[in-house]
């Protein structure tokens, strides 16, 4: 669902930023977010919340880092890589991207995972 929207919030603008704009910023964030949990499942070390949103945090800074290179614009040809990675910096992404993982990791520590940001080591 959160790719869904993303990428429909790209595909269909309705002249609102919120809905152009931030909402696929910040949903990247979120599926960003989505895939450390579940790496962190599959290697069968759980994390806090905490500690997915600070690596998903840090994950979504770099590739926008990454993208005041030009490296990808200039040299990657592959249309998917070109979106997953994106093509031009924009310091209000890295802004967006804090409130995609503060909200997905408050969603998870509160509904998803109660009571896992003071449980003892990993999430069990």
């Amino acid at each position: 669902m959160t790719i869904v929207l993303g990428l429909a919030s790209r595909a269909f603008p309705i002249d609102l930023v919120l809905w152009d704009k931030v909402a696929g910023d910040s949903l990247y964030a979120v599926a960003v977010y989505l895939v450390v949990a579940l790496l962190s499942l599959l290697v069968h070390r759980p994390q806090r919340p905490v500690i997915v949103a600070a690596v998903s945090l840090v994950t979504c800074w770099v590739i926008e880092a990454f993208q005041a290179t030009g490296f990808v614009a200039d040299h990657v040809r592959s249309g998917a890589v070109r979106y997953v990675l994106g093509t031009g910096f924009a310091w209000a992404d890295l802004a967006w991207y804090a409130i995609g993982v503060l909200a997905i990791a408050l969603i998870d520590q509160l509904w998803l995972r109660p009571g896992a940001a003071t449980a003892e080591g990993p999430v069990r």
